[in-house]
């Protein structure tokens, strides 16, 4: 049987990392993997046509207009590569582009998935931008962590932590540091945890397939230029006829993330996780319909144990009894949740039931 060993290489695969753990400690745990610096808006359009199969993204710019945008890694996805994420804008990433079938791993993840965490400031750090990268601030949710471990410690009351957590949030990220707290307590990463995770999550995921490193592009033609997506990228509504869609994002948002718009204000009041969200959502069931695929019964359960979940009903009944949308409507959306999470198991997670890449 054809399987990557604890010590083979990793090769071709991309790993994009600066602040959140060293070099050397990569290519350690991933030996042969091509690492990069944190990622930059067309990289990953770079290293596709590259034929790169495999992205590893734990770092890279955020807040201005270098950073990558969800475009360029549908545009990979969709070219047959797999993305992974975790720690940092992997997590970020990971969680908003999930239905379009990008991998997320770790804790920081799954709090950005669950609608927990919805800010980059509680990833974003500032950081040299030469070799070795290192951070000059601290994140917030590395500091989040560290206080709910001296709690636990008993290094701190809880009323101590909130205290240091609130001088926390009120600092730009650009100035946020434990150091600059001065706290006395034990300051863990859970960036650097959730990255060792990751790290450990791809040699699994390449026991289950191999393929994965042999993944051939699937369109063979140069991707947009990237300075072309700026100009859309600064618009939350960009890619969205609102004209067109305006019900169908409304419904949307109401029925997958249990949110009500009142007022025609999109860019007020919806963030642009949730836009970013809707439009993977939308293009997952176009893949999806374009591939000629059909949900199953464990995919419809899904959906609904989903869209039950975000609504705090009891079952599927009971939240059918509820005056959400309209029976059909709400049907069509179960579909329509069920038809991407189809797609996504048919594009990966399905063969790996047991990682904690979801």
């Amino acid at each position: 049987m054809n399987t990557i060993s604890s010590m083979s290489r990793i090769a071709p695969a991309v790993v994009y990392v600066g602040p959140t753990i060293s070099k050397n400690e990569i290519a350690r745990m991933l030996p042969g993997a091509d690492v990069r610096p944190p990622m930059r808006r067309g990289d990953l359009h770079r290293d596709r046509q590259l034929h790169y199969p495999l992205f590893i993204i734990i770092d890279g710019v955020f807040f201005n207009d270098e950073a990558v945008s969800p475009r360029e890694v549908i545009d990979i996805i969709q070219d047959g590569a797999v993305v992974i994420g975790a720690a940092s804008l992997g997590a970020l990433r990971a969680a908003e582009l999930g239905q379009i079938g990008m991998l997320g791993c770790g804790l920081i993840y799954r709090l950005f998935r669950r609608g927990v965490l919805v800010d980059e400031d509680e990833v974003a750090v500032l950081f040299k931008q030469d070799l070795p990268y290192p951070s000059l601030t601290t994140a917030l949710v590395d500091i989040r962590w560290s206080l709910r471990i001296a709690i636990r410690s008993g290094h701190l009351s809880k009323a101590e932590a909130q205290i240091y957590l609130e001088r926390a949030r009120s600092l730009p990220f650009t100035e946020r540091s434990w150091k600059g707290l001065k706290c006395s307590a034990p300051f863990y990463s859970l960036k650097k945890l959730d990255t060792l995770l990751l790290c450990r999550e791809v040699r699994r995921l390449l026991d289950s397939d191999p393929s994965i490193l042999h993944r051939p592009r699937l369109k063979c033609i140069p991707f947009p230029d990237h300075q072309e997506l700026r100009e859309d990228n600064g618009d939350l509504l960009a890619g969205i006829d609102m004209d067109k869609e305006s019900i169908a994002v409304r419904q949307w948002l109401k029925v997958i993330c249990n949110q009500v718009i009142t007022t025609t204000d999109f860019d007020v009041e919806v963030n642009s996780s949730l836009l970013m969200r809707y439009r993977a959502f939308r293009d997952g069931i176009a893949m999806a319909r374009s591939q000629g695929l059909q949900p199953q019964i464990k995919h419809r359960l899904a959906a609904e144990s989903q869209i039950v979940k975000v609504h705090r009903a009891i079952d599927w009944p009971d939240l059918c009894k509820r005056t959400i949308v309209p029976r059909d409507e709400l049907d069509k959306l179960c579909y329509e949740l069920s038809l991407v999470k189809c797609l996504r198991e048919v594009l990966f997670a399905s063969k790996y039931p047991d990682s904690s890449i979801n």
